[in-house]
């Protein structure tokens, strides 16, 4: 169901696969870089050390307020 809400013909396919690589814990954070063997850097909207995560990023950082 979910993927009929993301893959809509009314939004754009950029923002689809943002979306979708999102939910699929496939955007280049510290977590998902960290676990390819790259060190942890500053977050960009804030320069706080490691606290570049999905949640940070998209919910409750200051780029998301």
């Amino acid at each position: 169901p979910i993927n009929n809400i993301i893959w809509h013909k009314h939004i754009p396919f950029k923002i689809s696969f943002f979306i979708w690589r999102a939910l699929k814990g496939k955007l280049p954070t510290n977590e998902t870089l960290q676990s390819l063997g790259r060190d942890i850097v500053d977050c960009y909207c804030c320069y706080n050390k490691g606290k570049d995560d999905i949640n940070h990023i998209l919910l409750t950082g200051n780029f998301a307020n």
